[in-house]
């Protein structure tokens, strides 16, 4: 889990138990049910559609509701993009990632 330094002792002070947390850190979870979706959602202070990626078949897919669930790929060349960026830029965006990322530790 990105911006967790110790994601499995994370989910377990947030109630998980500890084969739970483990299938969660480790991309392994084949189920979760709706209250441990919304614990996460509450602890992430996110939306379900930002826990879940559909991968499904690409050839029906359009009109699919499911297609909203599909991660958009992007083609971004970070090297590039840093070497054309001045000092004050990099920091700026550094400033903001770091807003963004930082996550609070469950009480």
């Amino acid at each position: 889990m990105r911006g967790i330094e110790k994601p499995i002792a994370y989910l377990v002070k947030l109630g998980f138990s500890q084969h739970t947390a483990n299938k969660i850190s480790t991309g392994m979870i084949k189920e979760l049910n709706v209250s441990h979706i919304e614990k996460l959602c509450r602890a992430l202070k996110c939306v379900p559609d930002d826990l879940f990626e559909w991968t499904g078949n690409e050839e029906n897919a359009e009109g699919n509701l499911l297609e909203r669930l599909r991660r958009n790929k992007v083609n971004l060349n970070l090297n590039e993009k840093l070497a054309g960026m001045t000092l004050d830029e990099i920091t700026e965006l550094m400033k903001k990632i770091t807003t963004n990322v930082k996550i609070d530790s469950p009480d």
